[in-house]
């Protein structure tokens, strides 16, 4: 499975270029260096990338991955990270309990 994320990875982060006029090969090709946001990329060609992954994976990615993880190695290691505990990945939202002081206050 962790072969098939990984193609499946690249081919949506590919995908996510296919509008440019001239891409850059780590855009096209990306490699385990290659930087999302240096290739071209954008939050909402990130978007575009998780929703494709998502269909493809049948599972919800979060652009977080992509977005705190942008180069190809490191997003496939979250992303593997990701699909094999979700919950694990996710960051603790919790409400603050705002009845312990947050610390002191400056005037």
């Amino acid at each position: 499975m962790a072969d098939d994320v990984v193609t499946t990875a690249r081919v949506a982060w590919s995908a996510a270029f296919d509008g440019m006029p001239a891409p850059p090969v780590d855009a096209v090709r990306p490699g385990q260096d290659s930087d999302f946001f240096r290739a071209g990329g954008t939050s909402m060609l990130a978007l575009t990338v998780t929703a494709q992954l998502s269909d493809e994976l049948g599972e919800d990615i979060p652009v977080r991955l992509l977005l705190q993880n942008p180069s190809f190695g490191a997003f496939t290691a979250a992303l593997r990270a990701y699909l094999d505990e979700p919950a694990a990945a996710e960051p603790d939202l919790a409400e603050p309990d705002l009845a312990e002081p947050a610390g002191e206050r400056v005037p």
